[in-house]
């Protein structure tokens, strides 16, 4: 009978810890994955019926 595979535990960081790994590897572009390109999304316009826009 084989074993179920085993689940590796993900390590939490604190706050600081993960500051500290960002840090060291911010100039090192292997620890990263490769760069894209985002474009701004153009603006949509929503227009609200008086009956909803006014408070109550």
């Amino acid at each position: 009978m084989s074993s179920p595979k085993e689940r590796k535990k993900a390590t939490v960081l604190d706050q600081e810890e993960t500051d500290r790994l960002v840090v060291s590897q911010a100039d090192d572009d292997s620890a990263w994955g490769a760069r894209i390109r985002v474009k701004r999304s153009k603006p949509a316009s929503h227009s609200i019926p008086g009956e909803r826009s006014s408070p109550c």
